[in-house]
């Protein structure tokens, strides 16, 4: 039989994920606040969704839809959507400097 994945100390329900790390499971609330924290407060940057699922596991979160909501959350960022477009913009060209003398 397999053993289960969460385990339940101090009160707290933990998941054990597959290097055998407890990462401490958040319920609904909490989740929302840790997502908005790492995708646009001190610890986040606005980064691509799989970018701050991953910070997320590595602080030592886990909630089962974890993947989902935290690529709903990002995708639906206002400031995500409105530099989408420019992350597509060509550099412009270099303009060489000729010089004279040695500095």
């Amino acid at each position: 039989m397999k053993a289960s994945k969460f385990c339940v100390l101090d009160g707290a329900l933990f998941w054990k994920n597959h290097e055998g790390i407890l990462l401490n499971c958040l319920t609904l609330n909490e989740n929302e606040s840790v997502m908005k924290e790492f995708h646009a407060g001190d610890c986040g940057g606005h980064l691509y969704w799989k970018s701050t699922a991953d910070k997320i596991l590595r602080a030592g979160f886990y909630w089962p839809s974890l993947f989902a909501d935290v690529k709903k959350f990002v995708v639906s960022c206002h400031k995500c959507q409105i530099f989408d477009g420019k992350r597509k913009l060509l550099p412009l060209p270099l303009k060489p400097i000729s010089t004279e003398k040695p500095f």
